[in-house]
């Protein structure tokens, strides 16, 4: 029951979600060679590695979800 409701709810935002994964290579880039320099930029880091993280695996749980939707009846026959 969580699973449709979460489907239902996010079924409008995942592209969006989708389209701003391509940016996290250059934001995640930013910050090499950087971790070491202040308690500040690690912290900020570490944020947007959370932030990133929450987003990726609210698309694989969408992503999964949908894949189960679609093959749910793959099998049935309809008499």
């Amino acid at each position: 029951m969580v699973a449709i409701l979460f489907t239902l709810i996010y079924n409008e935002k995942w592209k969006s979600d989708f389209e701003n994964t391509k940016s996290y290579l250059d934001k995640i880039a930013y910050y090499k060679r950087k971790l070491g320099e202040s308690a500040n930029i690690l912290y900020e880091y570490l944020k947007l590695s959370g932030d990133i993280n929450m987003v990726l695996d609210h698309l694989a749980n969408y992503m999964s979800c949908k894949h189960d939707e679609d093959t749910k009846y793959q099998n049935t026959r309809i008499s």
